[in-house]
């Protein structure tokens, strides 16, 4: 026994713990002026510090494999590693694995088939001198993104996913498609469902969304199924609505009537040219030579007109 101080007249000591799951003896002695010893009983337990309380790591991206498996990607916690044990990563809420290594920032999910269905994850800090966890309040939960495709008419393809949430730094959804040359990005929303209404055809497409983040990493989801095009939505239901010449046309394509609104894909399907203006003509020169479609917005109503650009 080590004496740790003098507590007279007090009834009670507090003594600071510096160790780790450490068995302690304690005892109480009361020495007599005339040189008698008083014991007390002594105790047994085992006490701990509670240690460096590593944060938990910044989750940023979940991204689906082509084999289905998914990646998830972090961000280390700043501060020490003093006293860290593990990461615990958790799928839908149940630990699944862990990552004893502090300054690793992905892992990857085997073994499950993320190309039909989505999954939530977190990754919690195991840390403390007594393996202590950070706490479910301070991380944050994200998911893997699954898209499905549908055809609501022979030109048309509507792509809806559910949410990740997004991040700070990642400030929208990427709609990418495939149409036989590589997926090219088609538009960019804060929404969860978009309908690519001019599709070049007849082609087969795939779809896929993808999210930049801040940190570096890119989300990425499931690639649909192919879908087959079959036609070109080329003024359907519309004939007479307007008409544009000359096509082919080399400087400037004219209209009928007043157009409220214009966007120009390539023939790969990519934005191209946009006037939000009311204009009767448009200025195409500097487009290159090629096949073209504009979709315009004429009496409230769409239409969709190809046009080869000399």
């Amino acid at each position: 026994m080590t004496q740790l101080g003098n507590f007279w007249p007090n009834l009670t000591a507090t003594e600071t713990i510096t160790d780790c799951q450490h068995t302690i003896h304690h005892q109480i002695v009361v020495t007599d002026a005339t040189g008698c010893v008083s014991n007390s009983n002594i105790t047994t337990g085992v006490f701990s510090q509670l240690g460096n309380v590593v944060s938990n790591p910044d989750l940023r991206c979940v991204s689906v494999l082509p084999n289905g498996n998914v990646q998830i990607t972090w961000l280390t916690p700043s501060g020490s590693a003093t006293d860290f044990n593990n990461y615990k990563i958790k799928r839908n809420n149940v630990i699944i694995d862990s990552v004893g290594t502090f300054p690793q920032t992905s892992f990857i999910d085997a073994g499950i088939n993320a190309n039909n269905f989505k999954y939530d994850y977190e990754v919690v800090s195991n840390s403390g001198c007594s393996g202590k966890n950070a706490g479910s309040n301070s991380t944050n939960t994200l998911s893997s993104i699954h898209l499905v495709t549908s055809t609501p008419t022979a030109s048309s393809c509507q792509v809806d996913w559910n949410a990740m949430p997004l991040l700070s730094g990642a400030g929208f959804y990427e709609v990418n498609r495939d149409i036989g040359s590589g997926f090219v990005l088609i538009n960019n929303t804060l929404n969860l469902t978009y309908l690519d209404a001019n599709i070049p055809g007849p082609a087969t497409a795939l779809y896929k969304i993808s999210v930049n983040d801040i940190s570096g990493c890119i989300s990425r989801s499931n690639v649909s199924n192919p879908i087959t095009i079959t036609s070109l939505f080329e003024n359907s239901g519309y004939p007479k609505l307007i008409t544009t010449f000359p096509n082919p046309v080399t400087d400037k394509i004219n209209f009928s009537k007043p157009v409220q609104q214009l966007i120009i894909y390539d023939v790969l399907g990519k934005c191209v040219l946009v006037d939000t203006n009311e204009i009767t003509g448009l200025d195409v020169s500097n487009l290159k030579v090629g096949r073209y479609t504009a979709k315009m917005i004429v009496d409230d109503q769409l239409v969709v007109i190809p046009f080869i650009k000399n």
